[in-house]
C-alpha cells in the first residue's frame, strides 16, 4: 500500500508476500500515516535512510539474522535500523524484524531450538514500565 502524497508515512520492509502489516496498517492510518513497502523479496532496494518517514516496521520472515550471508539484503537492512536508531527515530521489529533489531544492539541472535510462527502474550517488564524514553505522541493520544 502507497499513501497519498500529502500523509506522513513509515517504512515497511518485508520479507516474504505472506507477512505483511496487515492490522497495524488500520491503527496508524488512523492517525494520518501512511505506509510505503520494501519488498526485498523481491529485489526491491532497502534504503539508505528513512528522508521525512516518521520510522521503520521489520516485518517478519522465513531467514534469521544469522542468515545475512545467504540473504544479502539482511546487511542493508541492519544498516539502515542502525542509521534510523541513530536519527532517534521508532523501530518496530516482528519476527525477524525483532532479530534484526536486536542483533544491531549487540544481543546474541541464535537459531532456536524450535520454529516459533505467531503471536504469542507479552508482559511488560518493571524497567519497560518505568521507561521514560521519549515516544512519538502518535502512539498515545487520539488525535
Amino acid at each position: 500500500m502507497q499513501s497519498a502524497d500529502n500523509m506522513r508515512e513509515v517504512l515497511v520492509l518485508q520479507h516474504t508476500i505472506t507477512e505483511t502489516p496487515g492490522t497495524i496498517v488500520e491503527v496508524i492510518s488512523q492517525h494520518g500515516i501512511g505506509i510505503h513497502s520494501v519488498r526485498s523479496f523481491i529485489g526491491e532496494t532497502v534504503p539508505t535512510d528513512l528522508g521525512d518517514r516518521l520510522g521503520l516496521i521489520v516485518m517478519g520472515g522465513p531467514m534469521g539474522v544469522y542468515e545475512h550471508d545467504r540473504y544479502n539484503f539482511l546487511r542493508n537492512e541492519l544498516h539502515l535500523i542502525e542509521h534510523v536508531l541513530r536519527e532517534n527515530k521508532p523501530v518496530l521489529g516482528i519476527c525477524l524484524g525483532s532479530q534484526l533489531l536486536a542483533a544491531m544492539l549487540s544481543a546474541d541472535v541464535k537459531k532456536g531450538a524450535q520454529k516459533e510462527i505467531g503471536w504469542y502474550p507479552v508482559q511488560l517488564s518493571k524497567g519497560a514500565l518505568l521507561d521514560t524514553i521519549d515516544q512519538p505522541e502518535f502512539l498515545y493520544h487520539d488525535e
